[in-house]
């Protein structure tokens, strides 16, 4: 099945590719999925709400309130599904306050092929498919942006021997 994503590139940590509409890993990994997304502010406030909401479950539960223990399982899945439906956005969002710049998008069955894609457009379809009003937000330097997030850009092994086999894929492209 073919989706849209939206290729950022960084001059210091290369390309990242994020998927747009509903992100299904998000909705069934909520908090696992911030944190290794690099998202840690969104992960611990989604590990509290759960915790808290999990609290209460119990709370009401002990007391015999049916509709305590309903009203707090809506809850927690409404957090699920926020997280589902909003998921790419942060992402997003956070890309772009690193000092990431959006130069496409593609339509790609993966991130991994969406990054190809991005890798054999010509220079002025990049900057055609890049939007203006996303501002190039560079708050860090990119040495301290390469120290916060080399583990989040390790290449893993299967990856590396597709770069290998094609070389439009640089070694500092973000496979997800």
């Amino acid at each position: 099945m073919v989706k849209t994503f939206d290729v950022y590139q960084h001059q210091a940590l290369g390309r990242q590719a994020v998927k747009q509409g509903f992100g299904w890993p998000a909705f069934f990994f909520c908090p696992i999925w911030a944190f290794v997304k690099g998202l840690p502010l969104h992960g611990i406030a989604l590990v509290a709400s759960l915790v808290v909401l999990a609290a209460a479950e119990i709370a009401f539960h002990r007391e015999g309130s049916f509709g305590g223990v309903i009203l707090t399982r809506a809850m927690q899945w409404a957090a699920y599904v926020l997280t589902g439906v909003k998921g790419n956005e942060w992402r997003r969002r956070h890309l772009t306050d690193c000092g990431y710049v959006k130069i496409a998008t593609v339509r790609a069955r993966n991130p991994r092929e969406a990054l190809i894609h991005a890798a054999k457009l010509p220079a002025s379809d990049s900057s055609r498919s890049s939007s203006s009003s996303e501002p190039n937000r560079t708050n860090k330097s990119a040495k301290s942006l390469a120290t916060t997030h080399a583990r989040a850009y390790r290449m893993p092994s299967s990856a590396t021997k597709a770069s290998a086999a094609n070389p439009a894929l640089s070694s500092t492209e973000k496979i997800e």
